[in-house]
């Protein structure tokens, strides 16, 4: 079984939890002695528009840094949604992010313009027969 590591940041001190999570991450490489792919997806939620319940873009900074410092590319990856908003669309989704702040690397939106490019799986799990899977994985490094 993999082992799971948490940061406790209970009080949205977002200065803080961009510190902790380069901690975290610097730990886990110590610890399992990683190496990075030369390109690195970092998972997000840019949040809807008009929404504030998302972690800033300046969290992540630290972290782009450090992976630069590596000799890594980043980019942020995230997918479309299926309900309307204004993470519909690629193109949307993109100018929301961006208006959130999220600027400071490409932006990977992998499912596709409408959000249906992906593989479903078939896993049979105990609640979950299948899953989906997006297409382009093998290109973000996932």
């Amino acid at each position: 079984m993999s082992k799971v590591y948490f940061i406790k940041n209970s009080e949205s001190d977002y200065d803080q939890l961009g510190k902790d999570v380069l901690e975290l991450l610097k730990k886990v490489v110590s610890e399992t002695g990683h190496q990075f792919e030369k390109e690195v997806p970092i998972k997000v939620h840019f949040g809807e528009k008009g929404n504030k319940t998302f972690i800033p873009a300046k969290c992540y900074e630290e972290t782009i840094n450090y992976l630069k410092e590596k000799g890594v590319s980043p980019s942020y990856i995230e997918t479309n949604v299926l309900y309307r908003g204004s993470r519909t669309t690629t193109e949307l989704h993109i100018q929301t992010a961006k208006s959130h702040g999220f600027t400071q690397i490409p932006i990977i939106i992998a499912d596709g313009d409408i959000g249906t490019e992906y593989d479903e799986i078939e896993i049979n799990k105990e609640y979950i027969k299948k899953c989906k899977n997006i297409k382009s994985e093998d290109e973000v490094n996932c």
